[in-house]
């Protein structure tokens, strides 16, 4: 999903770029966990979406179940990530409509992250993170 331009950005849309990166940041960093643990994703996957899904979705349960049961079986770096991985955010309800314009899937997050899918330090977190970037 493409950010918002940052030479006309509001407080919002920042704050919706910023949840964006992070997001891609924390999917990348999951993914690489999953492809050192799970041999299956180091390799192209040459079958139906359909099983695609369920194996990717067997693969976190067997993932979750493994660090639940077998201590260690993360390393240092991985343990704070995987709370993060399997959080119980739930925005299954936020895009309904599989044909929505990518514009407008992009406004519906930011609405999100802006309301009801806030978390308590962005308003002041996220300012001073960008202006150190900046």
């Amino acid at each position: 999903m493409r950010p918002y331009p940052r030479d006309n950005s509001n407080n919002e849309k920042r704050t919706c770029n910023y949840r964006l990166s992070r997001a891609i940041r924390i999917v990348e960093a999951t993914f690489g966990v999953l492809s050192r643990k799970w041999y299956v994703y180091r390799k192209e996957f040459e079958c139906k979406i359909e099983t695609v899904e369920k194996v990717i979705k067997a693969t976190c349960v067997l993932h979750k179940f493994l660090i639940d049961k077998m201590p260690g079986y993360l390393d240092n770096n991985e343990s704070g990530l995987a709370t993060t991985m399997f959080n119980d955010t739930n925005v299954d309800n936020l895009l309904s409509n599989d044909n929505m314009d990518p514009y407008q899937v992009r406004e519906k997050f930011c609405s999100y992250f802006n309301n009801e899918g806030a978390v308590p330090w962005q308003d002041t977190r996220i300012p001073m993170l960008l202006q150190r970037n900046t």
